[in-house]
């Protein structure tokens, strides 16, 4: 892949997952407004919830991907036959088996949420067994979107997932404004899962239309597949205890109206770390490229991993900071009346923690290309455990702000960082200098707005202006060859397309 296809990718990346994120931060205070604070905590420990049962999926779509492009690249169509048959059979059984137990189960997991009234456990009840649905629909889409992936058909990928997203958040609001309840709320994402599963089945059925072979069985190729689809697996329930699990332990310890507060804060927030990681993403190949041919000490290499933690840190720092310097606003915007002073320290505490640990993207995406699995997953679980435990000792004596508090636990994760540039044979007082400047821009940032507090949104705009202009004015001028690059190749693959004009 040539640097100019991985920057174009990941600016692609970006603004597929900015519409995507926009769409679900601006649907949250619709919500709240139509079916109450209340029924919106309820709707977010149910999809906590079904989100901890997808798990069952045990990177099976990871392997899926992995194990398609291998045997695509080596053209043995009866490879493919075995890979498809042992990822698809053994998804669908257990995409069957989870869906049955959610079913069969709802009411013995809701009977745990001490803090739910009757009605509200009798209500989540009726929502898990709903959602059922959405779990066999969503595991099933998942191996089928492994096999896109395969086939490097990411703009049909991107197309429908969007599509989806547009779907969702236009019926989210049409279900709000006619005051539905989780019940609707739920049906209509278990109607959206069965369409995407349709979608998806005939676009795959399109790209084997060429490939005439029947199931194969291979025991071979069954041990190959758990064996990597283990480790991806782990790295994902580590990320998944972190980011659902919390949700478990705020809504069983302080009921639904706490956890509306929490899911809403948390929803925001998580989108600085998605939002950080997405662009460097595309810079792994030639990390991982660079590693093999053993040049760890060529200034290439250097220039790579200096380039990803510049656009690490201003976007995962500068997405912070404006959401610190507008916090008043922000949360108004989510919750209306229910934006308390308390709210709004819980939300700026939220963004300096989230803001920090997504410091690790480029840690992580090295580990990642230099194989180092086991420590990844080590780390990340580490992490997570730290984060819960935190959360639900800091929640029981401090309620939200307390429950924000416990996710510092997730700053375990910075050891990816380090642990990458180890593997890279980088000092720290090389890659520490990359970081310097905008931590300390961060600092001065988020200070002056804790220190002086200005309750006005002139003086905010003017504040969060001047910072933002300082931080990309430092990022162009440290990145001009990345610039001009961007620049060109831009302009290059628009005049090969003089048919799209504005």
């Amino acid at each position: 892949m040539s640097r100019g296809s991985i920057l174009r990718n990941g600016i692609y990346n970006s603004i597929g997952s900015a519409i995507q994120m926009v769409l679900s931060i601006l649907i949250i205070p619709v919500l709240i407004r139509g079916i109450g604070l209340d029924e919106f905590g309820l709707w977010t420990l149910v999809a906590s919830v079904f989100g901890l049962v997808e798990l069952a999926e045990i990177g099976l779509s990871v392997s899926t991907t992995y194990f398609v492009s291998r045997d695509l690249s080596d053209a043995e169509h009866s490879s493919i036959a075995q890979t498809l048959t042992v990822t698809v059979g053994v998804l669908l059984a257990l995409a069957t088996l989870a869906a049955g137990l959610l079913w069969a189960g709802a009411h013995v997991i809701v009977g745990m949420m001490s803090a739910l009234h009757v009605s509200q456990r009798l209500i989540a009840a009726q929502a898990l067994r709903i959602s059922a649905v959405i779990v066999w629909a969503d595991l099933l889409r998942r191996v089928l979107v492994g096999i896109e992936q395969a086939f490097q058909r990411y703009d049909l990928i991107n197309l429908l997932v969007t599509g989806q997203a547009i779907l969702h958040s236009l019926g989210l609001l049409l279900i709000a404004a006619l005051g539905g309840t989780v019940l609707s709320l739920v049906a209509w994402q278990a109607a959206l899962s069965l369409g995407a599963l349709l979608a998806h089945i005939g676009i795959v059925r399109w790209l084997l239309r060429d490939y005439h072979f029947r199931p194969v069985w291979s025991w071979s190729r069954v041990r190959e597949i758990v064996r990597y689809s283990g480790l991806t697996w782990l790295t994902s329930l580590s990320s998944a205890l972190f980011s659902k699990a919390d949700r478990l332990v705020i809504g069983a310890s302080l009921g639904t109206e706490v956890l509306a507060v929490y899911g809403a804060i948390t929803s925001v927030t998580a989108k600085i770390n998605h939002l950080s990681a997405v662009p460097v993403q595309p810079l792994l190949p030639a990390l991982s490229a660079l590693v093999k041919q053993r040049s760890r000490d060529s200034g290439e290499l250097q220039g790579h991993v200096q380039q990803a933690i510049h656009i690490n840190a201003v976007a995962a720092l500068g997405l912070s900071a404006m959401l610190f310097v507008f916090a008043p606003w922000v949360m108004q915007i989510l919750l209306s009346d229910a934006a308390t002073a308390e709210a709004i320290l819980a939300f700026r505490l939220a963004v300096v923690i989230y803001g920090a640990y997504s410091l690790n993207a480029v840690g992580y995406y090295v580990l990642l290309g230099v194989n180092a699995v086991l420590l990844l997953m080590g780390i990340q679980m580490a992490g997570a455990v730290l984060a819960l435990a935190g959360i639900s000792l800091a929640a029981r004596s401090w309620g939200l702000v307390g429950a924000i508090a416990g996710n510092a636990g997730y700053l375990l994760t910075w050891w990816l960082l380090v642990s990458g540039m180890k593997r890279l044979d980088l000092r720290f007082a090389a890659w520490g200098r990359w970081f310097a400047f905008p931590a300390m821009w961060y600092a001065v940032a988020i200070g002056v707005m804790a220190i002086f507090s200005p309750q006005t949104l002139v003086w905010a705009i003017l504040w969060g202006g001047l910072m933002g202009t300082v931080l990309v004015g430092w990022f162009i001028k440290n990145e001009r060859d990345l610039i001009e690059f961007l620049r060109r190749s831009l302009w290059s693959r628009k005049k090969h397309h003089p048919g799209v004009q504005l």
